[in-house]
């Protein structure tokens, strides 16, 4: 064994330890600063490349765990609170709470990469991939169905029509977004073995290299694996085939129009968004229009069309809102999908002020197809994966007392809003030239979760039975923020995994379309602007029959990485001297 490896492999070099509170800062400032800077805005997707080198350092060489596991967490919660800013707009404590939650993460990659330092010869261009990948699909996975928003391999798709979506993003396709977050942050890891790994060969034999250098090897190799294999998959995306011209409807209704309506401004916005609606018919005639999430004021189910026949409230007559929409459908001969809820079995609730209201026990966040024949059987879409805090109230839902002191001082409403999950997958057929163009609907963030959308265009025979994706989402809790561009890097992971194109309708957007490969195009823009604007896109959406590893395993090669790591920290932390 070489001087160079006895000094790498001995724990006892004091001079490489982090003692000060400045050194910890400095560290945990740094990988606060690169990942955020990752992300939109500005964007600037290089740097998720070395953001994980400062916390692993601090992992491996810090001298106190107190100090690592205040700092790590104190920078894990500090990142979360200004990543999830425009989460605050609709709830203040779960914002809070996510937040502190999500900051945990850091001091648990940070701890178990010091373990993964002392007990294993496991190379950092490996180790850091595996930890911080797991972490993130375990933090996808887990607590009230997970939160797998700002994956490091998020950072690298493009959230602007004027980005290409680049060569590594198109792994996507293999290994989902998790092989895109393991190369990302495998770089990382190479950067610090390139810093702490003996560059000194311990063999003069020329095959064998020094530890530095197998892990550039190493990289290098993936690397370039990924780029070729990136430049096919967008060279054999079709340009020419099937298509299905589709036109997306921006909306630009304020949620205060939503959350507190005025029948002033229900008429108004209403009759803005059929305005819209008509011009884009007439002009692009498309075969397939689509509304934004809950664009309707109204529940468009038969039960709900029932009530408001005979409704003891001012939604009396509301119907007429069903009725409005079927016979655009039908007079512009487009199969139009529109957002509403759907409602049933009202019953009347009083407040501890007195107030009254009548309320829908039952209630979803749905997609209704409405075909150009009237009278036409209406199919139906109920969102299935619902948003913590936003749609539902986890964890104290069942408890009343604790619901209750939710309700009163960490939620904006007075009454529970908590909608009702969605039971099972719907596909929808549009008749396009003499073939059925097959159509899934993810719901809002619905397109933010792999598994979920995969499940949507893929049997379980690996097979799919969609060909397009449809997104229906209203930001107009966040208008105007970056949370809107955040949204659009997931939307494009879920197009490449599957290869399917996507449209997507947003109230107070960003609408327009993604292709297959994760192209951006047509997008809705006024003078320049795509958010807090209203109006129309169309595209042919060219269908890609191309089946992905991604759609037929899913998250399995995820799994395995996940237990091996897990099977590798197990035997790491039983055993007190460094192993294979």
């Amino acid at each position: 064994m070489s001087a160079a490896t006895a000094v790498y492999n001995s724990r006892k070099n004091t001079g490489l330890g982090v003692r000060s509170w400045w050194a910890h800062a400095a560290l945990v400032i740094g990988s606060f600063v690169l990942l955020a800077m990752s992300f939109p805005n500005p964007g600037w997707s290089l740097l998720a490349y070395i953001a994980l080198v400062p916390l692993t350092l601090l992992g491996m060489r810090s001298r106190s765990r107190r100090s690592l596991f205040a700092w790590t967490y104190v920078g894990g919660v500090l990142w979360w609170l200004l990543m999830l800013y425009w989460l605050n707009r609709v709830t203040m404590g779960g914002y809070v709470t996510l937040s502190f939650y999500l900051g945990l993460y850091w001091p648990a990659y940070a701890f178990l990469i010091r373990l993964m330092d002392r007990r294993t010869r496991w190379p950092k261009c490996f180790s850091v991939p595996a930890v911080w990948v797991c972490l993130e699909y375990i933090r996808a996975h887990i607590l009230a169905g997970g939160f797998g928003w700002f994956c490091i391999g998020h950072s690298q798709a493009p959230y602007h029509p004027l980005q290409s979506p680049g060569q590594v993003v198109q792994l996507a396709d293999t290994f989902g977004v998790w092989g895109v977050s393991f190369l990302v942050a495998m770089t990382s890891g190479m950067f610090v073995d390139m810093l702490t790994r003996p560059w000194n060969k311990s063999s003069r034999k020329w095959y064998k290299p020094s530890p530095a250098m197998r892990s550039v090897m190493i990289w290098l190799v993936l690397m370039v694996a990924t780029l070729f294999y990136g430049a096919y998959r967008i060279r054999t995306t079709p340009q020419s085939g099937p298509t299905i011209k589709t036109t997306v409807i921006q909306t630009n209704q304020p949620q205060d129009n939503r959350q507190a309506p005025t029948s002033e401004s229900i008429a108004a916005d209403w009759k803005r968004a059929l305005e819209i609606s008509v011009t884009a018919a007439i002009t692009d005639k498309p075969d397939m229009m689509i509304w934004p999430e809950t664009m309707s004021p109204a529940a468009f189910n038969a039960r709900a069309l029932e009530y408001y026949r005979n409704a003891p409230t001012k939604e009396k007559g509301y119907e007429q809102f069903y009725y409005q929409t079927e016979e655009l459908a039908s007079r512009m001969n487009v199969h139009l999908f529109a957002g509403a809820h759907a409602k049933s079995d009202w019953e009347f609730v009083e407040l501890d002020d007195g107030r009254q209201f009548v309320v829908p026990q039952m209630r979803y966040n749905s997609v209704f197809h409405f075909t150009p024949r009237v009278g036409q059987s209406v199919t139906r879409y109920d969102k299935m994966h619902l948003v913590p805090f936003g749609e539902y109230i986890p964890w104290v839902s069942s408890v009343g007392f604790l619901k209750n002191l939710f309700m009163n001082y960490l939620s904006p409403h007075k009454i529970d809003y908590s909608l009702d999950a969605g039971q099972k997958l719907v596909v929808f057929t549009v008749p396009v030239d003499g073939r059925n163009v097959r159509v899934s609907a993810p719901i809002c963030f619905e397109d933010t979760i792999g598994r979920l959308v995969r499940k949507m265009v893929y049997d379980g025979s690996g097979n799919k039975r969609s060909d397009v994706l449809i997104n229906l989402t209203n930001d107009g809790w966040y208008a105007g923020s970056v949370q809107a561009y955040q949204h659009t890097q997931n939307a494009v992971f879920r197009c490449i995994e599957n290869r399917v194109p996507m449209a997507r309708s947003v109230n107070t957007g960003i609408s327009g379309f993604i292709d297959s490969a994760g192209e951006l195009g047509n997008w809705v823009q006024v003078d320049g602007k795509f958010q807090e604007v209203d109006g129309y896109a169309t595209r042919e959406m060219i269908i890609d029959a191309r089946q992905t590893f991604y759609g037929r395993w899913g998250d399995l090669p995820m799994k395995l990485l996940l237990l091996a790591t897990l099977l590798r920290i197990v035997f790491a932390s039983l055993v007190g001297r460094k192993m294979l």
